[in-house]
This record gives structure tokens, C-alpha cells and sequence, in this order.
């Protein structure tokens, strides 16, 4: 049989656009969407290298160390070399994987999707796909 293949479900969540203002009703948005997070294998945590760490990059970082799952870092809008120097920044928020990425130039998204899908689990076309039980040719 071919190699093992990983599993694509919506178990990987990004949390990105929560724009940096947080109200109290995006603050129940967010936790409604964030805590049933049981079935996700890891955390995209999207910021952005312009603005900088926020009080609610901060705050979002407390709560997913707390989910206990791996977090992965995209720090977005990194296209200049200028901006990198702002990468440093980010490792104030306590996650060990930080990925300069820049969405509208598809820089850096390599590297972050190779880690994200290291993190899924491997499921064996064996043990997920079932075959109709084989019958005999009937005597005609």
C-alpha cells in the first residue's frame, strides 16, 4: 500500500482578524469559538509585525497556553527586511514556534503549513478505509 496519509479535519483553528480591540461581545465570541477546542490538534495564532504585541495578543496568548495544545505563530505582513527585525517581539508572547509569513505574497507559508501538518496525526489507509467483503461468482 502507498504511504501513510494525514488526516485533514477542521482540527486546526486560526485565530486571526480578532481585531485588536476586544469588546465584551467578542470576548464571548471568543470564547465560545476557542474553549471547545478538545478536538483540535493545534493553534494558528495570527499577529501582525506593524502593530506590533497588543494587550489582546497578550491576552489571547495566556488563554491558549492554558488549552495546553501547540501553538504556532504566524507573524503576517513580514515583506520587507524591516519588518523582520519586529519578529523578536513576538517571542514575548511564550510560544517557541514563531513563522514570519506574508499573506498577500505567500512568503513564509511553506514552512508553517510543513509544521502545522507535522502535527496531525497519521492514519494508515488500512485502518480507515473498510472493503466490501468479496463474494463468489454464483453457479449459473
Amino acid at each position: 500500500m502507498g504511504a501513510p496519509s494525514r488526516s485533514w479535519t477542521p482540527a486546526a483553528s486560526a485565530c486571526c482578524g480578532a481585531k485588536r480591540r476586544a469588546t465584551s461581545s467578542s470576548r464571548r465570541r471568543w470564547n465560545r469559538w476557542i474553549w471547545p477546542s478538545k478536538r483540535r490538534m493545534f493553534i494558528i495564532l495570527v499577529v501582525n509585525v506593524q502593530e506590533g504585541v497588543v494587550p489582546l495578543d497578550r491576552e489571547v496568548a495566556v488563554k491558549l497556553r492554558r488549552s495546553g495544545k501547540p501553538v504556532l505563530v504566524a507573524v503576517n505582513k513580514v515583506d520587507t527586511s524591516r519588518a523582520e527585525t519586529g519578529l523578536v517581539e513576538f517571542s514575548q508572547l511564550g510560544f517557541d514556534q514563531i513563522f514570519p509569513v506574508s499573506a498577500i505574497h505567500g512568503e513564509g507559508i511553506e514552512p508553517l503549513m510543513d509544521t502545522a501538518v507535522a502535527l496531525l496525526p497519521v492514519h494508515s489507509p488500512e485502518s480507515t478505509v473498510q472493503s466490501p467483503p468479496v463474494q463468489s461468482p454464483r453457479p449459473g
